[in-house]
């Protein structure tokens, strides 16, 4: 997805995460997505996170 200035946007639905902005929009220029240990499910909500994200 991409704002009107061209520049990619990241899409965020937590609510708790300090860089959450109004439409569910991450205020960051980017962000560091990690893995999460011992997860072998192979869905993404289980083996991957924001390692970017911080508590309001």
């Amino acid at each position: 997805m991409f704002h009107k200035s061209n520049k990619q946007t990241i899409e965020c639905s937590v609510d708790s995460c300090r860089f959450n902005e109004d439409a569910c929009v991450c205020g960051l220029d980017s962000i560091q997505v990690c893995a999460c240990w011992g997860k072998d499910s192979g869905k993404p909500e289980d083996e991957s996170m924001c390692a970017s994200y911080k508590r309001r």
